[in-house]
């Protein structure tokens, strides 16, 4: 149901200011806020990932077979880049297949 209300100005009939109320129901108010959320939240979330498995700081760690502290140091060098969100820091399974092969001082391949 809608109604309108219009009032306009004695001295100038060309300006006409135009209010439309309309009654919702309850069950209309819970349609129209479940169709918004449900449009908002996946843009709020974050999107999957297409480039493969991410790792956290210790699984990093172990999968390039080095230790917390010199992650660290490569994070810092640039040697390995990390993604943060928010609070948490991941890493890409290529860039630290990518560190790995451009290690220099590694005297043995890694599997």
């Amino acid at each position: 149901m809608r109604v309108n209300l219009e009032s306009s100005n004695k001295n100038n009939d060309a300006m006409k200011n135009s209010t439309s109320i309309e009654i919702v129901t309850s069950e209309n108010l819970k349609e129209i806020v479940r169709e918004v959320i449900t449009e908002e939240i996946p843009k709020l979330l974050p999107q999957k990932s297409t480039e493969g498995k991410h790792y956290s700081r210790k699984e990093a760690a172990k999968q390039a077979r080095i230790t917390l502290p010199t992650l660290d140091k490569y994070i810092q060098e640039g040697k390995i880049k990390a993604h943060r969100l928010g609070r948490i820091v991941l890493f890409s399974e290529e860039e630290i297949k990518k560190a790995i092969e451009e290690m220099p001082f590694i005297k043995y391949k890694r599997s």
